[in-house]
């Protein structure tokens, strides 16, 4: 898995970082994450400014990771990223209002 995702995104590794866009900078910062093969990955914002097939992208990635068994904690304000979680945990004000799992 993490090695496929590095592949994907072998070309950038030559470009200087400002010549990267967002969703390529997003790509490589995921990949940076994964290179100690982490057991939890806390992603804030996570398809922050990315177009909606990078952001699809990088979701179906989280869930990969988390369908062999990565603990990924995604912060968002974006009901689209979190309805395909498979548990949402709202919080308002610091304090748990809802915490549900999707079927």
């Amino acid at each position: 898995m993490i090695i496929s995702y590095a592949m994907l995104i072998g070309n950038l590794l030559k470009k200087p970082v400002k010549e990267l866009s967002g969703g390529q900078k997003q790509r490589v910062a995921l990949a940076r994450a994964l290179v100690n093969r982490p057991n939890i990955i806390i992603a804030d914002e996570p398809t922050a400014a990315l177009d909606k097939a990078t952001a699809d992208e990088i979701m179906e990635v989280m869930k990969s990771l988390n369908s062999i068994g990565k603990t990924i904690v995604i912060v968002t304000h974006d009901r689209t990223v979190a309805e395909k979680c498979r548990r949402i945990v709202e919080l308002s004000d610091g304090e748990i209002i809802s915490d549900r799992t999707i079927a």
